[in-house]
């Protein structure tokens, strides 16, 4: 899986720059919706053939690793209905998982920000006088200019461009507040944060901004920058959010080993010899997080919603099966009220653990909310019921 996505050009967006020629070095699994599965037929890729168990077939990959800017630009292109990764040993591999559950995270944010942006830019003045003039070749969420076409004529106003990037950026970065950041490593980030959104934004942004009239043309760059820094100023919550993330998932892992041996082991965890000898007897097959994305309609609900689950010690047919069933559910309604609190009322105590959980889950929660991010987190029975599965719903 190399070579066609190399070539499209990877970003910083929550990786840092030592860490972007890295792999994953996981086996996963993934399902391609059918935008990314027609890409795939048409570059003349082999896709794995999934088949769910009322006989749909479904297509994608089964890997036994995948790098960084592969994962990421896949994500990007919206190409990932749904991802599967198999970890033997997360207290192990921590800054992996971390950076592969911060590439999801911030990979789907920038969706968010971008079907945003392109929403104003089908509500625009010039799209609507395009669409009245061009009505075999309308923009809109269903229909779109060829992409090679919008480039073509971008690179011809390439000057053009290059201002109003310049404008979005300065403006952008003004209205985000800068100087609340302290530290130089944070100023740095979130100004390049705000610089590659801008430089990968869709062409058809700077396709309509120039056909339009200085009036509309002000009023959609001002829109689009304060889109821009409203979600700048939230990135570390999204950082928190992924290190959290990945403290669940190794409280999972822990409360499945501390449920195969004694009390008196518990404290030879920390330790990976001792972990390794401890998952050995235990004959544990290690932890499997799912990543769900549902396919996202610009102006249908206004935000992008995937789902992350953790499930313990699964065997790899249940996983297989796992994996295709789940991927043809939508993810459910985010839900409001006390659904953390209450966790306790119900007989989960048997997962070892929990209350390590409960407290990452009510930190996170009380974030998400705090920046208008929505938060639906689950903790239930595995259908073997010798494990746990922790879910958790995000809406941007």
């Amino acid at each position: 899986m190399t070579g066609i996505m190399e070539k499209s050009g990877t970003g910083s967006i929550g990786l840092e720059k030592d860490e972007r020629k890295e792999k994953l070095p996981f086996p996963l699994r993934i399902v391609l919706n059918e935008t990314g599965e027609s890409f795939y037929r048409r570059h003349g890729k082999a896709l794995h053939r999934f088949e769910t168990a009322d006989g749909e077939k479904r297509y994608g990959f089964r890997l036994g690793s995948v790098e960084f800017s592969c994962l990421k630009t896949m994500f990007r292109r919206g190409f990932i209905e749904k991802m599967e990764i198999h970890i033997p040993d997360i207290a192990a591999n921590n800054r992996l998982l971390e950076d592969s559950v911060k590439l999801v995270f911030f990979s789907l944010f920038r969706c968010r920000i971008m079907c945003s942006v392109i929403e104003s830019i089908y509500r625009s003045t010039m799209v609507r006088a395009w669409n009245r003039k061009h009505p075999k070749q309308t923009i809109g969420a269903d229909t779109a200019v060829p992409e090679k076409s919008l480039r073509l004529i971008i690179d011809r106003l390439g000057g053009t461009v290059d201002i109003l990037k310049d404008e979005l950026f300065k403006q952008s970065s003004a209205m985000a507040a800068p100087e609340a950041l302290k530290e130089e490593d944070d100023r740095k980030r979130f100004f390049n944060f705000i610089g590659e959104l801008i430089r990968d934004m869709d062409p058809l942004v700077f396709f309509v901004l120039i056909g339009s009239d200085p009036a509309e043309r002000s009023a959609l760059m001002s829109g689009i920058a304060r889109e821009i820094a409203h979600c700048a100023r939230i990135i570390d919550i999204l950082d928190l959010a992924s290190v959290l993330t990945v403290e669940l998932v190794a409280a999972a892992e822990r409360s499945a080993l501390q449920r195969s041996m004694g009390k008196s082991q518990e404290g030879q965890l920390s330790d990976a010899a001792n972990r390794r000898r401890i998952m050995e007897a235990a004959k544990f097959r290690g932890t499997t997080m799912v990543v769900s994305v549902p396919r996202y309609t610009p102006g249908e609900t206004g935000r992008v919603k995937f789902r992350i689950s953790v499930y313990n010690d699964a065997a790899d047919a249940e996983a297989e099966r796992r994996l295709l069933e789940d991927s043809t559910q939508e993810i459910r309604p985010f839900k409001t009220g006390s659904r953390l609190d209450t966790f306790f009322q119900s007989d989960c105590r048997q997962f070892g653990d929990n209350s390590l959980r409960f407290y990452y889950l009510t930190l996170l929660k009380a974030r998400c909310e705090q920046h208008k991010i929505l938060l639906d987190a689950t903790i239930k029975q595995s259908p073997s019921g010798d494990s746990a599965v922790t879910s958790l719903c995000f809406g941007f």
